[in-house]
């Protein structure tokens, strides 16, 4: 009896073993926060940890983004803003990464950003 209660909690114990997640997944936007002036490429590099392969997604604070499906760890984003005339306005950027077992949440990680462009013309 005692052998078999022992073979029970040793298959159940493999079995959880086997169906955790491998890793958490983990975000990060580099450089964190930058300035320059109206009309100038903004440039990013957005890096990952977790189990290939990742859907990631980089929101650019604009209302625009981009999907990239890889089995990479990093990639470079770029963008140009060019607010009109006026007050500068700052962008806040935003990496998602989800790894390719789910939506989970141990499988979710995400990192943001800033960005301030200084006002100019043309519009």
């Amino acid at each position: 009896m005692r052998r078999a209660l022992l073979s029970l909690a040793l298959a159940a114990s493999l079995v959880m073993a086997v169906a955790a997640p491998v890793g958490a997944v983990s975000a990060n936007i580099a450089p964190a926060t930058q300035t320059h002036s109206h009309n100038v490429l903004s440039h990013w590099t957005g890096s990952w940890t977790g189990r290939a392969n990742f859907d990631t997604l980089f929101w650019y604070g604009d209302g625009t983004g981009v999907e990239v499906v890889t089995a990479n760890l990093n990639r470079a984003y770029s963008h140009l803003y060019s607010p009109c005339p006026g007050d500068p306005t700052n962008y806040f950027q935003l990496l998602e990464v989800y790894d390719n077992i789910g939506h989970g949440s141990s499988l979710y990680a995400s990192s943001t950003s800033s960005t301030h462009e200084n006002s100019g013309t043309p519009c």
